[in-house]
């Protein structure tokens, strides 16, 4: 069944939406007139926007040419999408320059509101995009490649990632995963990765999984649960 096939994007796309929910409801509750307010806020809209077009680029790299091989048009049809993103991000960030070069308060509140509404359009769109990509392109995939294939797939991924940016990805994903993906995930470093990489990870499990969510993941981990 197609539910029980690897996901390559189930990781990254919860982190990213996880991401994408957090922001909306910070720029919500700013006041673009207050600098110190915005200042924050902004810096981590840019981060996102940074972090969504190292993750279309590694689409690019990676998912699109294995697409690509059997359903051209499928492949630029979401080449295309990453486009519109890249002009939607392009967007944004000019509406924060704006905000910078503002000369006063009323100034700064008005570029907040352009802020606002396309953000709004943007995360409208990435949400539509990611939700196409893996009721779409996992189809291809599936049909096409085996699950260790695909799974070689995303380590390839992961592994043309500086290891900075692995971290700040991997501790939004563990925000936005449920236990049995943790469980799995965690489980999957371990039968693979050498013990100082699984410490690391599942140190970072403890910082950002609520207290007990992290029993339930460390007790099915010394349990031997989930793990091959």
């Amino acid at each position: 069944m197609e539910n029980s096939r690897y996901n390559v994007f189930n990781q990254l796309h919860k982190g990213v939406r996880a991401m994408l929910y957090h922001l909306a409801t910070l720029i919500q509750q700013t006041d673009f007139g207050r600098d110190e307010q915005a200042i924050a806020v902004l810096a981590e809209l840019e981060a996102l926007l940074l972090r969504l077009q190292r993750l279309h680029q590694l689409e690019d790299r990676f998912v699109i040419p294995a697409v690509q091989v059997y359903h051209a048009s499928l492949a630029e049809d979401f080449k295309q999408e990453h486009l519109t993103a890249d002009a939607q991000r392009a967007d944004l960030s000019e509406q924060v320059a704006q905000w910078r070069i503002a000369k006063d308060e009323a100034g700064r509140v008005k570029a907040g509101m352009r802020i606002f509404y396309d953000f709004n359009e943007m995360i409208a769109f990435t949400l539509y995009h990611m939700n196409k990509e893996e009721k779409v392109l996992n189809k291809v995939l599936w049909s096409h490649y085996p699950d260790n294939a695909i799974m070689q797939l995303e380590s390839a991924m992961l592994g043309a990632v500086s290891p900075c940016y692995l971290l700040e990805e991997s501790r939004w994903m563990l925000r936005a995963i449920n236990d049995a993906e943790v469980i799995s995930w965690m489980a999957g470093i371990k039968n693979n990765a050498p013990h100082e990489i699984f410490s690391a990870f599942m140190g970072l499990a403890e910082q950002e999984l609520p207290y007990h969510r992290w029993r339930i993941v460390q007790t099915a981990l010394s349990d031997g649960m989930l793990i091959a």
